[in-house]
């Protein structure tokens, strides 16, 4: 072992191994040695301000809900205030607002009387002649047991748009699902 020689504060001289100074850990001796990162980025403005030990960042104060400003640089605020961002809540408020907050989807009802005596309406009646859809479905090669149940499909909907054209309550018709399985032109299995 080799010994290093220091004097104490009385003047004594002891011999101290120098394998006992090479490993320090990280406890309170350690502390002029460490290089850790105490602050991390931000997940509100994105600076590297969020101190991780207190969980708060220092520049926009998150996780508090206000963010932090002292009114003394308008164009830093400027630069971070709303808009400038996805803004992926209020961004949508604007169309939520028009329709009243409504969630899920527009009534049936509701789309008819948007609908109603506009031109849009007259076109959408025109395109449902019921012939012209009848010989299409004629058209298709199999599907003898399905045939029917969609011709009575077409008929509740163009009695539905006639309906809502003459001004009479309609109730929205249930949605109508057809789906074909096995293979192409059999018409064997349908759901």
């Amino acid at each position: 072992m080799v010994y290093h020689p220091f004097r104490s504060l009385f003047g004594h001289s002891y011999g101290v191994k120098l394998c006992d100074l090479t490993f320090v850990g990280k406890g309170t001796g350690s502390f002029g040695k460490r290089r850790n990162k105490t602050h991390t980025l931000c997940v509100r403005c994105g600076r590297r301000s969020f101190h991780l030990q207190k969980s708060r960042c220092s520049a926009c104060a998150f996780p508090a809900a206000r963010v932090r400003k002292y009114n003394w640089s308008v164009k830093a605020i400027r630069r971070k205030t709303t808009g400038t961002g996805r803004m992926k809540y209020l961004r949508h408020l604007p169309r939520r607002f028009k329709s009243g907050f409504r969630e899920g989807k527009i009534l049936f009802t509701d789309a008819l009387k948007q609908l109603r005596g506009t031109r849009q309406l007259q076109l959408l009646l025109e395109e449902c002649k019921l012939g012209d859809v009848k010989e299409e479905i004629n058209g298709i090669v199999g599907l003898q047991d399905i045939k029917p149940q969609l011709i009575t499909i077409l008929k509740k909907i163009t009695v539905a748009n006639k309906q809502a054209s003459l001004g009479f309550e309609v109730v929205p018709p249930k949605p109508f699902h057809v789906v074909f399985f096995g293979n192409h032109g059999t018409g064997t299995l349908a759901n």
